[in-house]
C-alpha cells in the first residue's frame, strides 16, 4: 500500500490569472463624520450641505420627470395614430409606465426639497475622546476634526471675493 502525496494548489490573485481581469477604478468613497469646535463653522457647513444636496438632486429628479413626461406625450400620440390593437396596447403600456415614472420622480423631488437638516449631536470633547478610545466596532474610524474658524473664515473670504466682483 502506497500513500500518494496530496497535490498542492497554487493560489493566485485573479489579476495574475488573466491580465484583462477588472480592477477597481478607485477606492470606495468614505463618508466622514465632522467634529466642529465652533458653532459658526457648523452653521456654514450645514447651510452649504443642505443647499448643495437639495439643488443637485432636485434638479436631476425634475429633469428626469420632464423627460418621462415628454415620453408620455409621445406615447399618447402613437396610441392615437395606431391602427391595430397590438400597437395601441404597447403604446398605452408605454404611456402608463412613463406617467407613473414621472409622478414618482416628482414625488421624490418634493421629498428632497422638503428634507430637513441632518441630525446634530452636541457633546463634550472629553467624552468623544473616551468613546473613540473604547471603540471596538470602528464607528469612530472616519472622524474629521474641523478647527475653530476654518470653515467660517473660508466662507467669509469667498463672500468678500463675490462682493468685489
Amino acid at each position: 500500500m502506497s500513500i500518494r502525496p496530496r497535490a498542492r494548489a497554487l493560489i493566485r490573485p485573479p489579476s495574475a490569472l488573466s491580465p484583462s481581469a477588472p480592477q477597481p477604478l478607485s477606492p470606495p468613497v468614505q463618508n466622514y463624520v465632522p467634529i466642529f469646535f465652533a458653532k459658526e463653522d457648523l452653521d456654514v457647513a450645514l447651510g452649504n450641505a443642505h443647499l448643495r444636496r437639495g439643488q443637485g438632486q432636485s434638479a436631476q429628479l425634475r429633469q428626469h420627470a420632464d423627460k418621462l413626461a415628454a415620453e408620455y406625450e409621445e406615447a399618447k400620440e402613437v396610441y392615437a395614430s395606431a391602427s391595430d390593437r397590438r400597437a395601441k396596447r404597447r403604446a398605452k403600456d408605454r404611456a402608463d409606465k412613463a406617467l407613473a415614472g414621472s409622478q414618482k420622480a416628482l414625488e421624490r423631488a418634493a421629498k428632497v426639497e422638503a428634507a430637513g437638516l441632518p441630525r446634530i449631536e452636541v457633546g463634550c470633547f472629553e467624552d468623544l475622546v473616551e468613546q473613540m478610545r473604547r471603540d471596538r466596532k470602528g464607528e469612530f474610524g472616519a472622524v474629521m476634526f474641523i478647527p475653530p474658524g476654518a470653515i467660517a473664515a473660508t466662507a467669509a473670504a469667498a463672500d468678500a471675493r463675490k462682493a468685489e466682483s
